[in-house]
């Protein structure tokens, strides 16, 4: 007896990218292969902090915050609390002020 695989059942492949030659994929840290437009998003991220800092829009705050994000994507404000010393309230609004920012980046 053949077992049958249904990819349309399988919760995986319903939630995968098929791989496509056009992109040019490129590896940047632990092997993880990533997209050229991911790439260059990302250089386009670190110059607009750049920017930022040398305008004054950017505090010491708000890079440790930039910097908590970067480890994990989405902690939750009492870890970034923790992690940066300052209130909760303080970091919901500093979030919300740094997605403003970066929103046409």
């Amino acid at each position: 007896m053949q077992k049958v695989i249904k990819l349309n059942a399988d919760e995986i492949f319903r939630h995968s990218v098929p791989y496509d030659d056009a992109i040019g994929y490129e590896t940047i840290r632990d092997d993880q292969p990533v997209s050229i437009s991911q790439h260059r998003r990302a250089e386009l991220v670190k110059d607009a902090i750049i920017e930022f800092v040398m305008h004054g829009k950017l505090d010491a705050t708000d890079l440790k915050i930039i910097n908590a994000r970067s480890h994990s994507p989405v902690p939750t404000v009492r870890e970034m609390s923790k992690i940066v010393g300052v209130p909760a309230t303080t970091i919901h609004k500093k979030v919300n002020r740094i997605k403003s920012l970066f929103a046409n980046v």
